[in-house]
């Protein structure tokens, strides 16, 4: 399921079908990994049981289930919404992301790049709505992490900062200048208690 953990570049060589990769005997001539749609689609959607991510009260810890289980998975829907699109099917691509945000994205789970990658794909699907929930969840939970640090007078997080920058960006372009003005105001404080 990991690439990165082989040691060998073994993109060319493999085909994304969901959360595993299937090693071929031949070269992939296009750029980045091949997606094979409907097996992606089927092991993603069909197969796969996302029940405990409903419950609040399942605990999952940063290292081992955030960053190695439920941010790949996020990644995986995005990578799948983006083939469809790539492929001409923007209304699979949409309905992907719209599974994706009903099972992957609650409140009480931790937003990450994933969600942004997502809301980017959702606006240029037309879903203004959707892309904007997910931006404000990121931004909401990393501009918390950065009030934090300021108020310490620690340094920042600069992937923090990166994530909180980046949904104000997004945010802004979806017509709510409000983030930003909240970044700005955020660097002031910070200049004013150094």
């Amino acid at each position: 399921t990991s690439l990165n953990t082989a040691g060998l570049d073994l993109d060319p060589y493999v085909v994304q079908e969901g959360n595993v990769y299937r090693l071929t005997p031949y070269e992939n001539l296009n750029k980045g990994i091949s997606i094979d749609l409907e097996p992606t689609a089927k092991n993603l959607i069909d197969k796969a049981d996302y029940s405990n991510l409903a419950d609040p009260n399942v605990y999952f810890n940063y290292e081992d289930y955030y960053a190695r289980m439920i941010t790949p998975v996020r990644q995986s829907f995005n990578s799948l919404a983006e083939a469809y699109i790539g492929s001409g099917q923007p209304d699979k691509a949409e309905k992907v992301q719209l599974y994706a945000v009903e099972k992957l994205y609650m409140k009480h789970l931790e937003p990450s790049y994933t969600n942004l990658e997502a809301a980017d794909m959702l606006s240029s699907l037309g879903r203004e709505d959707l892309a904007k929930t997910l931006c404000s969840s990121v931004f909401d939970f990393y501009f918390e992490q950065l009030q934090a640090t300021v108020a310490e007078n620690n340094q920042l997080n600069r992937l923090d900062l990166f994530l909180a920058e980046r949904s104000a960006e997004m945010l802004s372009r979806l017509g709510d200048t409000n983030y930003v003005a909240r970044m700005d105001d955020l660097g002031a404080f910070r200049g004013a208690a150094r």
